[in-house]
């Protein structure tokens, strides 16, 4: 495949964030959270969206999100649970790289929820009995995250940590790497020079282009909001 994004689907507790994340840093990819995206650009909870602006306003703002976050190269994508059901957004997501369905059976999913229950972080949940929602909710939303998913990977009964193992080890395997292509180098003829690397998948080997005069000791990095939030915390790990 040459598609260089990768997006998550799946119900609430399935793993999406937590095990696209651990997957997006051992990759050397950004991850991109479309509900963190939403809440950012609301100054407010996906709770409290859907309380005062109600669902059909978040799902225009996950479309939205849901654009921003497949435009970021070589991004792992987590989306929310309902993405799949507006066509539009599958055929987006499709466009930009396959899509994996994180699966867990409806008991596993409120076992992982339970913290957030109680913090009544789930609007979907909030009436009637949780575990018979997330019953009710895979079966409405499971044709959708069929059609939609290139592959599945279960995490019942699996940790984190195998989780997101499992989703590393299939996207080695059937995504080219995001730093496949030799990147271009400018050098900027000012006193002193300097370069200029362009390429895709820089982050995991940053080492490599940063100056050897800037490894025994600090670096500054300058940047923007917009590309601190998706790259920030991977350029300082890197260095």
């Amino acid at each position: 495949m040459t598609a260089t994004v990768v997006t998550l689907v799946g119900l609430m507790g399935a793993g999406k964030t937590r095990v696209g994340q651990r997957a997006a840093e051992a990759l050397g990819r950004p991850f991109v959270d479309t509900d963190e995206l939403i809440a950012r650009s609301a100054g407010m909870s996906v709770a409290e969206i859907f309380a005062t602006e109600g669902e059909a306003a978040f799902r225009r703002r996950e479309r939205e999100a849901i654009v921003t976050a497949l435009a970021t190269p070589g991004a792992v994508v987590s989306v929310g649970g309902g993405a799949v059901l507006d066509t539009t957004n599958v055929t987006r997501m499709r466009a930009a790289g396959p899509v994996l369905w994180l699966y867990a059976e409806p008991s596993t999913l409120l076992y992982r929820l339970r913290r957030s229950l109680r913090r009544g972080d789930r609007p979907l949940l909030a009436s009637g009995d949780p575990l018979e929602v997330l019953t009710t909710l895979l079966a409405r939303r499971r044709p959708a995250y069929t059609a939609a998913a290139s592959a599945t990977l279960r995490t019942d009964g699996l940790s984190v940590e195998r989780s997101a193992a499992l989703l590393t080890d299939w996207i080695q395997t059937h995504m080219t790497p995001v730093n496949a292509e030799t990147p271009t180098r400018i050098t900027v003829g000012i006193d002193p020079p300097y370069d200029v690397w362009v390429g895709r998948g820089l982050l995991g080997r940053l080492q490599q282009y940063v100056p050897p005069t800037l490894g025994a000791g600090r670096a500054a990095v300058v940047t923007t909001a917009e590309v601190e939030r998706p790259y920030g915390k991977a350029v300082v790990e890197a260095l």
